[in-house]
């Protein structure tokens, strides 16, 4: 997870009512502010579990607040992505060996022998597209969110 740290000029209860507000009134990010915690992400009009979500800790510091941004996938996704590739590897990477010695063992292979190398291939190519697709689709996310914090808070980035 990527993390930016920011400091706004104004004190920590009054950063939560500014957020609040803000996420009421925003277009652009949709999110809650429960205590000293901020999570958020950017409003889109289509499905994408892969974007980009905004996990950011409140803390006072005088008069001052500093936030500590986390940016990064939903959990759950990436548990999703561990599982699929893993399986894949485990699954489709003793089909890959298995049609990689039948290949080798017989002069001329037929189809089914084929099948233990181009389903784990598939699988491979369909995950790595879905990622690099929704990824593409959600570029431009963090910008947009530390955007928001900046302009709500009048945050700028911690020295």
């Amino acid at each position: 997870m990527a993390k930016l740290e920011l400091v706004s000029p104004f004190p920590l209860i009054e950063c939560q009512r500014l957020l609040n507000f803000g996420l009421q009134r925003s277009i652009a990010v949709e999110g809650s502010i429960k205590g000293t915690r901020l999570r958020a992400h950017k409003r889109i009009f289509y499905r994408n579990s892969f974007q980009i979500r905004l996990s950011a800790s409140l803390l006072e510091e005088g008069a001052h607040t500093r936030i500590i941004c986390r940016f990064g996938m939903h959990p759950f996704v990436i548990a999703f992505l561990v599982f699929w590739f893993g399986a894949l590897l485990f699954i489709g990477g003793g089909g890959i060996i298995a049609g990689v010695v039948e290949l080798i063992s017989k002069s001329r292979p037929e189809a089914p022998d084929l099948v233990g190398l181009l389903i784990p291939a598939m699988m491979l190519m369909f995950g790595v597209m879905i990622l690099l697709v929704t990824r593409y689709l959600a570029a431009g996310e963090r910008l947009t969110l530390i955007g928001f914090v900046c302009e709500t808070l009048n945050a700028s980035p911690s020295p």
